[in-house]
C-alpha cells in the first residue's frame, strides 16, 4: 500500500443557504506538509468551505476526510481534537482574560478537557502548550496583559497562538493579514512558513496576492461556489479564468 500524502480531502462538497448555493460540488485536498492558498472574489464560498471543514456547517452534499477518516458533520470540538485548528476573519478573543488565559482556552479545548477549572490551568501540559504557542508567535512578554490591550497585529498573532495550542496537524487561516501593513504582512508570511516547519499543514484564505503567491505551494480558486483552478502559483496566475474572475490582470511573480 502506497504512502498516504493527503492530510485533508474534500470531495464534492455543496452547501446551500435557502435558495443561495454557496458551494457547488467542491473538491479540494491538502497534502501533509503543504501550504495551500484559497482565493476568490468576495462571496466565492471560501469562508463557507472553511466552516464546513471545521464543523461549523454541515454540508448538504459531499464528504470531508482527515487522515483518511471521514469527519463530515462532526461538531467543531470533535474536529479540533482530531487535529484541525482555526482562526477567523475578525479576532474572536476573550478581551477581559489575559493573553495567556486566551491561549490556555485553546490548549484545554484541544485536549478534550472541557470544564477544566481556571485554577488548574496553570499546571501540567496545558500550561506548557500555551506558553510554547505564545513564545512561537512572539507574545511571551504579553502573557499577563489583558487581551483587550493588544493592537491589531498582536491580536492576529494571539489568534494563531490559540489555534496552535490545540496541537493541530492542519491549520485553517481565514484572512490572517486583514488590516495589516505591507511589512506586517511579510512578518505574517514568515510566521506561516515557520508553522509549516513544525510539521503543520496550512489551508489559508487570503486576499493579499503577494502573500498567497509567495507562501503557497498550491493555490485553489473559487468563483460562485465552484472551483475554477487548482495548481502551482505561477500556473494559477496565468489562468485566463482566474484573471477574468478574480485577478483582473496578470499577476507577475
Amino acid at each position: 500500500m502506497g504512502l498516504v500524502l493527503r492530510l485533508l480531502e474534500v470531495r464534492g462538497v455543496s452547501k446551500r443557504f435557502g435558495g443561495l448555493v454557496a458551494l457547488h460540488g467542491v473538491d479540494l485536498h491538502v497534502n501533509y506538509g503543504e501550504i495551500v492558498g484559497l482565493v476568490g472574489p468576495n462571496g466565492a464560498g471560501k469562508t463557507t468551505l472553511l466552516n464546513v471543514i471545521s464543523g461549523i456547517y454541515r454540508p448538504d452534499g459531499g464528504r470531508v476526510y482527515l487522515h483518511g477518516r471521514e469527519i463530515t458533520g462532526l461538531p467543531p470540538e470533535a474536529v479540533c481534537r482530531l487535529g484541525v485548528g482555526r482562526t477567523f476573519q475578525s479576532s474572536q478573543l476573550f478581551p477581559n482574560m489575559t493573553v495567556l488565559e486566551n491561549v490556555v482556552v485553546g490548549a484545554v479545548f484541544g485536549s478534550g478537557r472541557g470544564g477544566f477549572p481556571l485554577g488548574d490551568w496553570r499546571c501540567g501540559d496545558v500550561l506548557e502548550f500555551a506558553l510554547d504557542a505564545l513564545e512561537f508567535v512572539g507574545l511571551a512578554d504579553k502573557a499577563e496583559s489583558p487581551a483587550r490591550e493588544l493592537n491589531a497585529v498582536e491580536a492576529r498573532r494571539l489568534e494563531v497562538a490559540r489555534a496552535l495550542a490545540t496541537r493541530p496537524r492542519l491549520l485553517l487561516l481565514d484572512e490572517a493579514t486583514a488590516g495589516l501593513t505591507p511589512k506586517e504582512c511579510l512578518d505574517a508570511m514568515r510566521l506561516i512558513e515557520r508553522v509549516r516547519e513544525r510539521g503543520i499543514s496550512v489551508l489559508m484564505v487570503e486576499h493579499v496576492m503577494k502573500i498567497i503567491m509567495g507562501v503557497s505551494d498550491r493555490i485553489v480558486v473559487l468563483h460562485h461556489g465552484r472551483k475554477i483552478a487548482d495548481g502551482p502559483p505561477k500556473l494559477v496566475a496565468e489562468d485566463e479564468r482566474v484573471i477574468n474572475a478574480y485577478l483582473g490582470e496578470r499577476f507577475i511573480l
